[in-house]
């Protein structure tokens, strides 16, 4: 008997049987769209949990067809026991190509994380990095950005909050110091160095609680920002460098302290740091890091330290400062270079206090070098090779002296020769 539809019409088993067929397939149709719209969501949203990942070392990168890895060279709290990428790590060694090819500028992080460590924002897998670099040999440089590849991370964990707090830092191992400069111990390519005591940092070390001396009231600073060990020690072989130190005949004595100290309060005027490339700058940073403890070396420390966290100003506001290389020229000689540098007197003129000029022959002559400075001195004549220099002015004033080396104020207004009475 044929079945009824509700019309009244009148349906055969096959017309049924393929009418169900059909509405199977539709239904497949449906459900496989519905199920690749929902793949392709999940797609995008697994692309964009992916891209919000913490960038860490060995983590591999591209620029353009170029690939490589991604190297951190900052001491930072790590990430699954790897160091933590951030927006610092912008430097051409950062980045190493399979093939050979190497960066040669780069511009600044876009797109990194709201997360902080130590102080600065940590990169995502999105983060790119602007910039241009070439092949070796004669071929054109390629302009682009630099992509993370990978995040470096692996298992990775369902759930990513790229707004969560920064890395805990208070219990990560840095390096520390005494006020006086002497090495307690430490990481020594830490990016940041705590000031401390020997009581203290054995305690911490032996209860491995660094929270207990990682203190921001002891965290060293240049100009508010955290200074690293590789910059404190590049700062403190330049004021070695620069002093009296190399002398045999002087020991570690108050002088010395207080000469250093004034070379560092000088370049903290300045903003300039002279003679990190001498011969006993070098030898200075060669040095092992526990044998300066107790030495001339540990001085230059201590006057770094000393520069970095207080006022005090043994250079008297001075502005540059001269060593018993200067003193060696009578007034009669009225060159301006000796032809190794500038004989000061002659290209600038000065002025030396009677104390002054009596402590700093005392101090060069004890260096064994020859003293035969005036006192006072007016320009000569004018400098060819400096078209600011004067003559008959005198511009630099005498503000200290420690052994050979004499601090100086370059005056804003040169102090002109009077006018001789016929």
């Amino acid at each position: 008997m044929d079945r009824v539809k509700r019309d009244g019409e009148n349906t055969s088993p096959e017309t049924q049987t393929q009418n169900t067929a059909q509405d199977n397939d539709k239904m497949k149709a449906a459900n496989s769209q519905k199920i690749d719209g929902k793949r392709a969501e999940n797609e995008e949203k697994d692309k964009a949990e992916e891209g919000l990942l913490l960038a860490i070392d060995g983590a591999k990168i591209k620029f353009n067809a170029h690939m490589g890895t991604f190297k951190v060279l900052n001491n930072v709290p790590t990430t699954q026991d790897k160091l933590t990428g951030t927006v610092v790590e912008k430097q051409i060694p950062n980045f190493i190509f399979d093939d050979g090819f190497q960066m040669i500028s780069l511009t600044d992080w876009q797109d990194f994380g709201t997360a902080k460590v130590q102080d600065n924002y940590v990169l995502l897998k999105k983060s790119t990095l602007p910039g241009t670099g070439k092949m070796p040999g004669n071929v054109p440089p390629e302009t682009g950005k630099i992509e993370f590849v990978t995040s470096g991370q692996v298992n990775i964990p369902e759930s990513i909050d790229a707004k969560g707090a920064p890395v805990p830092e208070q219990d990560i191992e840095y390096i520390y110091y005494s006020r006086d400069g002497f090495y307690l111990g430490g990481l020594e390519n830490s990016g940041k160095v705590y000031l401390s005591n020997h009581e203290e940092y054995d305690k911490a070390k032996k209860e491995k609680k660094w929270s207990l001396i990682n203190k921001e009231s002891n965290l060293l600073k240049d100009k508010g920002i955290n200074i690293s060990h590789t910059k404190f020690v590049e700062k403190a072989s330049t004021i070695y460098g620069e002093s009296s130190a190399y002398r045999n005949n002087i020991g570690i004595e108050r002088e010395l302290e207080l000469e250093m100290f004034a070379i560092a309060s000088v370049h903290k005027i300045n903003k300039v740091a002279y003679g990190i490339s001498s011969q006993q700058a070098i030898l200075f940073r060669n040095t092992k890091i526990i044998k300066r403890n107790n030495t001339k070396m540990q001085l230059a420390l201590s006057a770094i330290i000393s520069s970095l966290t207080t006022d005090d100003d043994p250079s008297n506001g001075a502005t540059m400062w001269d060593g018993a290389e200067q003193a060696a020229f009578p007034i009669g000689d009225d060159r301006f270079s000796s032809g190794k540098f500038e004989i000061h007197m002659n290209t600038m003129g000065w002025s030396i206090s009677e104390e002054h000029y009596s402590k700093w022959k005392t101090g060069v002559e004890r260096l064994g070098a020859p003293f035969n400075a005036p006192r006072e001195k007016y320009t000569p004549g004018k400098n060819p090779k400096n078209k600011y220099s004067t003559m008959n002015t005198i511009a630099l004033e005498s503000r200290a002296v420690y052994l050979g080396t004499i601090f100086w104020k370059e005056l804003k207004t040169r102090k002109k020769k009077p006018n001789e009475k016929k």
